[in-house]
């Protein structure tokens, strides 16, 4: 007598691949891709090759994309921005945890396996009882809540640093300057401050300047960008310093200095290299050996630099 006894479903593992872009691998490290990989082998998944669903993470001015792309299906994103302290152990587990639900939203459906039972004590008569009806996507409570734009842990900021290396021509002089600049990394308006030092030498008279500036500037292109030209704008004051001649001493002096001027930079990894073109307005200014000037700078300067930028 054969008999229907129950119904269960196939364990075969579902399997993934994961794939991280250049930019997480270079931020996260092998933390965050070790965390998934937990996760992911935690709740049944297996990670071979060739694999039914790849799972693909992006980062892009703090913004995640997770991707799981299915043969013969359309891709399916998810977006999750995240403000707390990069890659603490609890962002990382955020992020493996928000791909694990994204995987098994997308995982294909289980076969049915069907259990027979041919001892002669069962009862034919029996109808088995109808299979469990299969879950939605959006069922499932962790797939289908959507995800945050932000998150409210501790926030964080995030610090470009360069080095500027140029000439200021300044009729009738080619000043060598030499200048270093942070930034806040915000995504379009970037808060950035500067300061520096311009040697102004001549024969009877060595003077130098440094510049304290505060601005912002424009990003154009996102950070991962091949290449972009950012436009800047500061204002500040220039420190003037000079030594002493025969008839005077040594001093120093304050004015007033903006500056506008733009970069084209080239991302080579984990820095940029540009070149800056700038105009920089201060006060004129000349020094005098009893009627004859032996040193002078026009108010007007065109600035040439070489900039190397991190972060």
């Amino acid at each position: 007598m054969i008999a229907f006894l129950a119904l269960t479903l196939a364990a075969t593992p579902v399997s993934l691949q994961l794939d991280l872009s250049k930019q997480t691998r270079e931020k996260a490290g092998v933390r965050l891709e070790e965390t998934i990989r937990q996760r992911l082998i935690e709740d049944g998944f297996e990670l071979s090759s060739p694999a039914k669903i790849v799972l693909r993470v992006d980062e892009l001015h703090g913004v995640f994309r997770l991707t799981a792309v299915i043969t013969n299906r359309e891709p399916v994103t998810r977006e999750v921005a995240l403000t707390g302290n990069e890659w603490r152990d609890e962002l990382a587990l955020e992020i493996a945890q928000r791909l694990v639900a994204l995987a098994h939203e997308v995982e294909p459906p289980p076969k049915k396996k069907m259990v027979y039972d041919f001892s002669e004590n069962s009862d034919e008569s029996t109808p088995p009882d109808p299979p469990d009806p299969e879950p939605k996507p959006e069922d499932d409570p962790i797939a289908a809540a959507p995800l945050p734009v932000g998150n409210s842990r501790g926030s964080t900021l995030q610090v470009g640093a360069g080095l500027r290396v140029g000439i200021g021509i300044r009729f009738p002089g080619f000043d060598p300057a030499f200048a270093f600049h942070g930034v806040l990394v915000t995504g379009v308006v970037e808060p950035i401050v500067l300061t520096g030092l311009t040697l102004a030498p001549a024969p009877e008279l060595f003077a130098a300047e440094i510049p304290v500036l505060a601005g912002v500037r424009l990003r154009t292109a996102p950070r991962n960008a091949p290449f972009a030209v950012m436009p800047e704008a500061l204002i500040g004051a220039r420190v003037h310093t000079f030594g002493a001649t025969e008839l005077d001493e040594s001093g120093v002096r304050v004015d007033f200095m903006g500056t506008i001027g733009a970069t084209a930079s080239f991302n080579l990894g984990a820095v940029r290299l540009g070149l800056r073109a700038g105009l920089e307005l201060s006060a004129g200014r000349e020094h005098f050996l009893g009627s004859l000037v032996i040193w002078r700078r026009s108010p007007v300067t065109l600035s040439l630099q070489l900039v190397i930028e991190r972060g």
